[in-house]
């Protein structure tokens, strides 16, 4: 039921009305957040935290197998993005990503048409139930580090050693 609500706090500051594709789908979008670089000495001595998120309203009879790839596309997003956030912050720098083995959050699938209801699906998307995937629990459609800020970084940037 908390499920519920939370999307229908959503629905009422992502009004679909004259966008009804808005929220029919979005595939790992992944985004640094909260950056933590303090060695003065080293710029790539750091970590940041790689939030991504995937959804879809879609049917329920894929939405098992859309999880799962989902799950997959969040992993392989999340490591590009660490693997380019380090190498921005010099040319040795290199990245070691945590690959998340499920969802940070997901909707439990037997409350996926009730979420879908309640997001809501539109009519223009392919289904009525609302498939979710993040890396973290944090805000269900934003990437906000306010809350990410006790979770641990997923993405650590260190200098490549030399042989």
């Amino acid at each position: 039921m908390r499920l519920i609500a939370a999307f229908l706090l959503i629905a009422t500051f992502f009004p679909l009305s004259g966008q009804a594709g808005i929220l029919c789908a979005r595939n790992a979008k992944a985004v640094p957040v909260d950056p933590v670089f303090e060695n003065k000495n080293d710029r790539c001595d750091g970590s940041v935290k790689v939030q991504a998120i995937s959804y879809k309203c879609g049917s329920e009879a894929e939405a098992a197998f859309v999880m799962r790839s989902f799950l997959n596309d969040l992993q392989e997003e999340g490591e590009k993005i660490c693997a380019q956030f380090c190498r921005k912050r010099g040319k040795n720098c290199i990245s070691e990503f945590s690959k998340p083995t499920k969802c940070g959050f997901s909707v439990p699938l037997d409350q996926i048409s009730e979420v879908g209801e309640a997001a809501p699906c539109g009519d223009r998307c392919e289904g009525k139930n609302f498939i979710y995937c993040s890396i973290y629990h944090g805000s269900y459609l934003r990437y906000e580090a306010k809350f990410l800020k006790d979770k641990k970084p997923n993405c650590v940037c260190r200098k490549r050693t030399t042989r």
